[in-house]
């Protein structure tokens, strides 16, 4: 058996994802990448706009949040249709990424009560980061959605039983991102070796 067809530990196969290249999107198709933010934009602002009648803003400043929520929405819709119209590059759909996870904590701090039907927007936001980016720049991602996915155990008061739903899926959430990350590695990583 030669050492390319010897079975990997786990931690070979982590420092094989987390090495340093000098151009970490070798392999990468800007293209397809930029088509597929554009189109997670476009779902995330659709699915925004019909998750606000149903968790609206709420509080004493409701008028003003609720313009927040709408230009959310509109920016979202038209940052979707700009990126399947015109290119841009990864730096700009790593900026988009963590623009779209400052957005949705936002709106789930808008939402008071009705923050969790905003939660599952999260698992979008990190399937496509870590689809389209090295690991070298998911990971911090990853670690930023969690920190912003509980939030609301902070403003909205701590129970074990909302604790551990929200534990679950940050479980959840992380797995998938982490093979969504080792299967596109491994792509990328063959297609560097045609090239």
């Amino acid at each position: 058996m030669s050492s390319a067809e010897r079975p990997r530990s786990l931690g070979q196969v982590i420092r094989t994802l987390f090495a340093r290249r000098s151009d970490p999107y070798f392999g990468n198709d800007v293209d397809n990448a930029r088509r597929l933010g554009g189109l997670m934009w476009l779902i995330y602002g659709t699915v925004t706009a019909i998750l606000l009648p149903l968790a609206p803003p709420s509080g004493r400043y409701a008028v003003a949040a609720w313009i927040v929520a709408g230009s959310i929405v509109i920016g979202s819709l038209a940052t979707g249709v700009h990126w399947l119209r015109r290119p841009v590059g990864f730096n700009t759909l790593l900026a988009g990424s963590y623009l779209m996870l400052v957005q949705l904590a936002t709106l789930q701090a808008l939402a008071g009560s009705g923050a969790s039907a905003y939660q599952e927007l999260y698992l979008l936001l990190a399937v496509y980061t870590a689809a389209v980016h090295p690991p070298r720049r998911t990971a911090p991602y990853l670690l930023l959605l969690s920190i912003a996915a509980s939030l609301p155990l902070l403003y909205q008061g701590w129970t074990s039983a909302t604790a551990a739903d929200l534990g679950v899926r940050l479980l959840l959430w992380l797995a998938l991102s982490a093979m969504t990350l080792i299967v596109i590695a491994q792509l990328r990583a063959q297609r560097r070796r045609r090239i």
